[in-house]
């Protein structure tokens, strides 16, 4: 697999290839996934370990080449501009503003001009876009909610040419002002499209009339500090990385993790709470990972950083949590299907607000309802 290099990186011993950006190199081996790819620089002939993250695949082209010969152009409204064969007949474009068209699916010999008004051929409908339509019965979208179409981006000058209500407003995925919104899951959440699996309600919200907060405040009663750092290896000794210790106080239980572990929680975070205000994780470093300086000063960092996720009163208590700092690095199975687990739960995303249980008698509920 050919991969290009996002940032320079030096070997620190015999086995890591020391890599520049901008290079083309070739992976050999992805290992085991830790982080760590085997690469060979095909200029040079050396070979050895690089970090995964510091390179991209280079990819293939998503569509055909526009080819170079001799041929008519039409430019249209955005700048864009359609070169056709020569070979293919054209037809002069009716009257009208017109807008060029290239679809990946109908291939590099389709080529032409149509009227503005016209609409991308629909895909089969979806449970989504049935959903969404179900919404907008009227068939004109309102300003938040601009349909999707083939024509030119200027809405205003495009809607006083269209015949009324040959226009569909469909709620999309893609409406780019409401790409956090549709990100954390609210959308499929509203509209219904949340897992079905996400059937328990794991969250519980107290609101008293003054205000509205996680039920349980700050008292989670967890503390955890990460009490020193160790060198480990692994692959016969190949593969160097800096582990940190987690003490758990409440248990006086010990768990080691790498910086890549604490990332991956992150993630996960990321995912099961989407709208939790939660700290942000220590910058990755591109060199110097093994400098005594930059080991302490990353973990004060992760310090600060575990002990607040641990303070949050819902984060704290989920399985999340919970067996990050108490599942052994020895346990490997256990670690994997924990990890597994996680990954494949549908209490992430819009399956989290479907966990939220809301007593019926909350004044702020009442209050939106009523202005609703």
């Amino acid at each position: 697999m050919r991969c290009r290099v996002l940032y320079d990186f030096t070997g620190e011993n015999d086995t890591e290839l020391s890599i520049r950006e901008g290079e083309e190199i070739d992976i050999t081996d992805k290992g085991d996934d830790d982080g760590w790819w085997h690469a060979r620089n095909p200029a040079s002939g050396a070979s050895g370990i690089i970090p995964a993250s510091y390179v991209e695949e280079l990819q293939s082209p998503e569509y055909d080449p526009i080819p170079d010969n001799d041929s008519f152009t039409s430019d249209s409204e955005d700048g864009e501009q359609y070169v056709a064969p020569i070979t293919q007949q054209s037809f002069p474009p009716p009257p009208g503003r017109t807008s060029s068209i290239r679809h990946p699916g109908w291939g590099g010999a389709f080529a032409g001009n149509v009227p503005a008004t016209a609409q991308r051929p629909s895909p089969p409908a979806s449970a989504h876009h049935r959903q969404a339509e179900s919404i907008s019965p009227q068939g004109s979208a309102s300003p938040d909610h601009a349909p999707s179409t083939v024509s030119s981006s200027r809405s205003g000058e495009q809607s006083s040419n269209q015949p009324s209500g040959t226009t569909k407003g469909v709620v999309g995925k893609d409406i780019s002002r409401f790409k956090k919104y549709i990100k954390v899951g609210a959308e499929d959440f509203i509209i219904g499209l949340a897992p079905k699996k996400a059937d328990r309600k794991l969250y519980e919200i107290d609101d008293p009339g003054h205000l509205v907060q996680w039920r349980g405040g700050m008292n989670t009663g967890i503390q955890v500090e990460i009490s020193g750092t160790e060198q480990g290896r692994k692959g016969m000794g190949m593969k160097v990385f800096t582990l940190y210790n987690i003490h758990n106080i409440s248990s006086n239980l010990i768990v080691k993790r790498r910086y890549k572990h604490f990332d991956w929680l992150a993630a996960r975070m990321k995912e099961q709470f989407p709208i939790s205000l939660l700290p942000r994780l220590p910058e990755k470093q591109q060199n110097g990972r093994f400098d005594e300086n930059f080991v302490n000063r990353r973990k004060t960092l992760l310090n600060k950083w575990v002990k607040e996720v641990c303070r949050h009163p819902i984060v704290c208590n989920s399985k999340l949590i919970t067996s990050f700092i108490t599942i052994k690095d020895t346990e490997q199975k256990e670690w994997k299907n924990f990890k597994r687990s996680m990954e494949k739960t549908p209490y992430q995303h819009a399956g989290f607000f479907q966990a939220i249980d809301v007593p019926s008698n909350s004044p702020f509920l009442k209050d939106w309802v009523r202005q609703t």
